[in-house]
């Protein structure tokens, strides 16, 4: 009405003008005009060549207000070269003014904006905002609007500013460009929809652990409105630039990363539902997730990962968890998959694994041609069975033959589900019983039960860097717990060796994995060959046999703080019993001021070997210091080797008490050298 009302007007002012010939320019102040929910105020119309056929009006100065849901923002100090209006019209040509709201407020730009029939149009071009530019396009009629924005260059450093968000620590690069389509209808947006290039991109987040540099993405998105739902898709890729996400670090120039994902957000109840999604790593690895998340927090997750080159997979993703550390260099290959399930209730992971292989450079873990099926969880109604295979398989140096394990894993619990027998050193370790429960201060209980088979101890020596010994050692374990710190062995462990038996037995241990470590252990020696034994250690030939034991053995961070020790010729040893001018030398060598009497002496020149009786040597070990004996007392000692035979020799200790530190220092040197100097007594 207000429209007509003024056409009116105007159509009698001119009409007058008429009579007025001289008058060629008028200007009117209009204070509203309004079309459907466009609202023009605070207007200065110009009416120029009024006597021609050209005759038009501009607008000089005014207010435009939008519909909603744009009712906040007002084109204001408009300017318009061209403009036009009727009882059904209002357009705009060739315009210009600014945008301003309450917390915004633009530099100038041109426009035009054309109302008809309840149907609005407004168009910015090259509205110069944040070092880069916008071009703006509204379209509305009966409530309904549609708003196109062209972006291009856009300062990611200038919007951040514009409003702090939480988990960006700082953004310092970064360019935006794209195209972004919205439409509602009044206050309701039913659709939104990206199409996104984010070049240069530069920021720091979540306190440091993320970092970008010059990283470039694109994005495209559509966001539906349905009855009470969001329905969404994305899409995503990252061509080129560095990620990190500590201790992660991709380049995305040699492996680009896509995404795509799809799902709907709930309002009601704060609902976010993930379908589907999928992460690539060309080349490298694929990652599908589908989840829910109820007010921040998450109520369902589900996925699986798979790597189709796990060699690269393990460098990028895994390897920097362990960098500084003492599995840095591990090296991995083959194939893996991953499948997870989480909710409240309970978390469960299964990896599949086929053609594994595990080198270590620092040779303590080797596998080759791997398989494994392995569950995890955290509720033990819940458990599954796992098991791995291989082909070869190398622990701190020992080799074991093709195998398998069988167990199964839940909360910080394993157990062994069935005997595995498993080749090693030529013989075979069947393994019993295995089970591991970690507690509470880093402490565990595990219980171990096994046999052992004819393994080589020669092979075992040689893998060492040992002197080489022959034999084998078998025996039983009947179990083997720690629990408290404290290691404790049922039953014996034998070893077959030179052509004899060591047994070890109460072996038992507290503190083993803290900085105190405590061993007790009591260890019989039973008719070894002791030619077999001196020609390994190049102590000098000694033939015969030799038996003892170490009982009441403690150590204190594996050095002996208490034994009782000896070793010597058994009673029943009928065989041969002959000692090399060598090894006479060294045992006299470890009495300490040990001394072969005046007529032995006269011997040792003359014979390379020489017959005795019996040998041996014993040490009570208390306060470091060892209280020494021998085979038989003597005047002023004890017989280390008491003769026998023809030609004879006697070697005879005279220090009862040998420091612990001097004794090893003589019987490393007995190793190094063959420079042994016998004291006089």
């Amino acid at each position: 009405m207000r429209i007509l009302l003024f056409l009116i007007s105007v159509t009698f002012f001119v009409a007058g003008l008429e009579t007025a010939r001289a008058v060629n320019n008028v200007v009117f102040s209009i204070e509203q005009i309004a079309s459907d929910s466009w609202v023009l105020e605070n207007a200065f119309l110009a009416l120029d060549n009024v006597q021609q056929a050209s005759a038009q009006f501009s607008l000089t100065s005014g207010q435009l207000s939008f519909p909603k849901p744009f009712r906040n923002l007002k084109l204001v100090e408009i300017r318009c070269a061209d403009f036009d209006w009727r009882s059904d019209l209002i357009s705009c040509r060739q315009g210009r003014g600014r945008l301003h709201s309450k917390q915004f407020r633009s530099p100038s730009f041109n426009f035009s904006f054309h109302v008809q029939d309840a149907r609005g149009k407004l168009s910015i071009r090259n509205l110069k905002l944040w070092s880069g530019s916008i071009d703006v396009t509204i379209v509305e009629k009966n409530g309904y609007w549609r708003v196109w924005l062209n972006l291009n260059k856009l300062s990611l450093k200038q919007l951040a500013a514009l409003k702090k968000i939480e988990q960006v620590n700082e953004v310092s690069g970064g360019r935006l460009s794209g195209k972004i389509e919205l439409s509602g209808y009044v206050d309701n947006i039913l659709s939104i929809q990206t199409d996104a290039k984010l070049n240069g991109v530069t920021l720091t987040a979540l306190e440091n652990q993320l970092m970008t540099e010059a990283l470039g993405l694109q994005l495209n998105s559509i966001v539906k409105r349905k009855n009470k739902r969001w329905h969404w898709q994305v899409a995503g890729q990252v061509d080129y630039g560095d990620l990190f996400f500590d201790p992660v670090y991709l380049s995305a120039a040699q492996f680009p990363l896509r995404m795509q994902a799809d799902g709907y957000f709930q309002s009601q109840g704060k609902q976010l539902q993930i379908q589907s999604a999928e992460i690539l790593h060309d080349s490298i690895s694929v990652l599908k997730l589908a989840g829910t998340i109820r007010d921040t927090e998450l109520q369902t997750i589900s996925g699986e990962w798979s790597a189709v080159d796990l060699a690269a997979a393990y460098q990028g993703y895994i390897k920097p968890f362990f960098e500084g550390g003492e599995w840095a260099d591990i090296q991995l290959d083959g194939r893996l998959s991953a499948q997870f399930n989480v909710d409240k209730a309970a978390v469960e992971l299964q990896l599949e694994g086929e053609n594994i292989d595990v080198s270590d450079p620092r040779q303590r873990l080797a596998l080759e041609q791997a398989g494994m099926r392995f569950f995890w969880t955290n509720r033990q109604d819940k458990a599954q069975s796992s098991w791995i295979n291989w082909r070869q398989l190398v622990l701190q140096k020992l080799p074991f033959a093709a195998g398998r394990l069988d167990f199964q894993v839940f909360k910080q619990q394993f157990a062994l589900l069935k005997a595995a027998k498993l080749s090693l050193l030529g013989g075979v370790l069947a393994v019993e019983q295995f089970s591991f429960k970690a507690l509470e201060n880093s402490d565990a209980d595990v219980v171990f039960a096994a046999t052992l088979d004819q393994l080589s101890l020669k092979q075992l020596t040689t893998l060492m860097g040992w002197p080489v010994l022959e034999g084998e050692i078998s025996g039983s374990i009947p179990a083997v717990s720690y629990r408290n710190k404290k290691l404790d062995l049922d039953g014996e462990i034998t070893m077959r060796v030179f052509d004899g038996q060591v047994t070890i037995k109460k072996l038992a241990s507290s503190g083993l994995f803290t900085h105190f470590a405590q061993f007790y252990t009591d260890i019989a020696f039973d008719h070894l060959d002791l030619s077999a034994m001196t020609n390994t250690f190049e102590f000098g030939e000694i033939e015969g046999r030799l038996s003892g034991y170490v009982n009441d053995l403690y150590l204190e961070n594996w050095r002996p703080v208490k034994f009782h020790a000896w070793i010597g010729t058994p009673e029943d040893d009928d065989s041969r019993h002959r000692i090399s001018q060598k090894a006479v030398k060294n045992i006299a060598s470890i009495g300490g001021g040990g001394a072969v009497d005046a007529l032995s002496r006269s011997f040792l020149g003359m014979f390379e070997t020489f017959g005795y009786d019996s040998l041996g040597v014993g040490c009570y070990l208390h306060q470091g210091v060892c209280q020494m004996m021998g085979v038989q007392a003597a005047e002023n000692g004890y017989y280390l080797i008491k003769g026998g035979g023809l030609p004879r020799i006697d070697v005879i200790g005279y220090n009862p008490r040998l420091d612990w530190t001097v004794l090893m220092e003589r019987l490393a040197r007995i190793t190094v050298t063959d420079e042994i100097v016998i004291e006089q007594p």
